[in-house]
């Protein structure tokens, strides 16, 4: 199967991509013996928390990625993608999501995994999701190194028919949303990866401003519900023509709820 996928993307890609994607299908490699030819010329390091899942030695890969990632100086993103079926239980799954923060620039992530996995605590209680999100995700970035935590939000109307709204919150806590659109879904499996991707192409694009971003993201996720398949195959053009539907809204939210968490 990946050697079709490489057979049929292979000259569509630039060669360090090649190599990462071929490392993938090598047995008895280290990744040190490919760091430097995949990093060094590298722009983004995207992981997901279902690799963190599949066993020590995939981990291992994986931390040794982010830590040539952090010496090359290549940005990183990590979207949570926690799933309980993958690990015995919580409890097993935390220490190695906090070992991921560290080296992330860019977060995907909830205020379940926030607050749940990274056991980030707030000083009251907040009932609103919003305020909550922003009041977690203010706390994180404080102790971190994280410059932008994206998520999205979905209305579910019925099985086939679902409403998604996109959402980012920035170092000084601003909080901008988009959406929600409501749309038909044909297949939902894959929706979150394809709003990652779309999300990294914005900020590629555009880094020091996530409204690009977070309309990318949103549309990108949106159309992939229209395709059958895990693996977003929309072209750029396809995404930008449906961007202009799109609603965008820019919410600042106050100071009190800011310093919830101070």
């Amino acid at each position: 199967f990946y050697k079709e996928i490489l057979k049929k993307y292979k000259p569509h890609l630039k060669d360090k991509f090649i190599i990462a994607f071929e490392i993938g299908m090598t047995q008895g490699k280290k990744i040190s013996e490919y760091a430097k030819s995949i990093f060094k010329d590298a722009t983004w390091f995207h992981l997901s928390g279902i690799t963190l899942a599949l066993g020590n030695h995939v981990r291992q890969v994986a931390f040794k990625c982010l830590e040539y990632a952090e010496k090359y100086q290549v940005k990183v993103s990590f979207d949570f993608n926690y799933r309980s079926k993958l690990w015995n239980n919580i409890d097993e799954a935390k220490p190695y999501f906090k070992k991921v923060i560290p080296y992330v620039d860019v977060l995907f992530a909830n205020h379940f995994d926030i607050g749940e996995i990274l056991e980030v605590k707030l000083d009251r209680e907040i009932w609103d999701l919003t305020e909550k999100k922003i009041a977690l995700s203010k706390k994180l970035i404080q102790d971190t190194k994280i410059e932008y935590i994206f998520g999205t939000e979905r209305i579910v109307h019925t099985a086939s028919e679902n409403s998604l709204s996109s959402y980012c919150i920035d170092r000084t806590g601003k909080y901008e949303s988009m959406g929600p659109t409501r749309f038909a879904i044909y297949d939902r499996i894959g929706g979150g990866d394809a709003f990652a991707s779309g999300v990294i192409h914005g900020l590629i694009k555009d880094y020091e401003s996530p409204k690009l971003a977070l309309s990318f993201g949103l549309a990108t996720s949106i159309l992939a519900h229209t395709l059958y398949g895990d693996v977003s195959t929309l072209r750029c053009e396809d995404i930008e023509s449906f961007n202009y539907l799109l609603p965008y809204d820019v919410q600042e939210d106050s100071k009190d709820i800011l310093n919830a968490s101070n």
